[in-house]
């Protein structure tokens, strides 16, 4: 129990420690931005500062395009659980949409979260969840996703599937988190350079 205990203090010390960096980083990113863009020589300057904005206007797009998969993830899924009774459908279609964030693998844990409960109630119930979840997947990963990343980050879908199971492969969760934005950078890179 000590141990579980402590995981637990850990994990939220964790969570905290990044919220309150992340805010700090985003409210001190000018500063950082203009720091960093001093570095660069002075005939060079605005070019890099034209490239880092469009970068960072990428990343952005991409944060947009991951919410708006998410979200679809989690009203789908929302549907499917009232029409199957499936108990707890407003909370687990919002653990859905959270897990839906992460790319790739965020759709199979929430599925798996909602068969779990689905099976409790009756196992029936499971199976219908399983085949949704097995369907909508695919259909997320290979229409979905590159879809709104090649209109949100103009990365190509074949591109936005092979960099986020690169990333995913190389790096685990983190790795498939970073593998479009990073991506998309190098591309525009790419671009600039040819």
């Amino acid at each position: 129990i000590l141990g579980a205990g402590r995981a637990v203090f850990n994990g939220v010390f964790q969570l905290f420690t990044v919220l309150v960096l992340t805010l700090y980083f985003l409210s001190s990113l000018p500063r950082i931005k203009h720091a960093a863009f001093a570095v660069v020589p002075a005939s060079r300057r605005p070019r890099v500062e034209s490239l880092s904005e469009e970068i960072f206007r990428r990343v952005g797009s991409y944060a947009i395009g991951q919410v708006s998969i998410a979200t679809l993830n989690a009203a789908l899924s929302y549907v499917v659980m009232r029409i199957v009774d499936v108990p707890y459908a407003a909370v687990l279609a919002v653990l859905v949409g959270l897990l839906g964030l992460i790319p790739m693998i965020g759709a199979t844990l929430g599925a798996t979260i909602v068969a779990l409960v689905a099976f409790f109630d009756e196992p029936h119930k499971a199976l219908v969840i399983v085949i949704y979840s097995v369907l909508y997947q695919q259909f997320e990963n290979y229409v979905v996703a590159p879809r709104v990343m090649q209109r949100t980050v103009s990365v190509p879908g074949p591109v936005t599937i092979v960099a986020a199971l690169a990333g995913g492969a190389l790096l685990g969760v983190l790795g498939a988190l970073l593998a479009i934005p990073v991506a998309a950078g190098l591309l525009l890179l790419y671009e600039e350079v040819d």
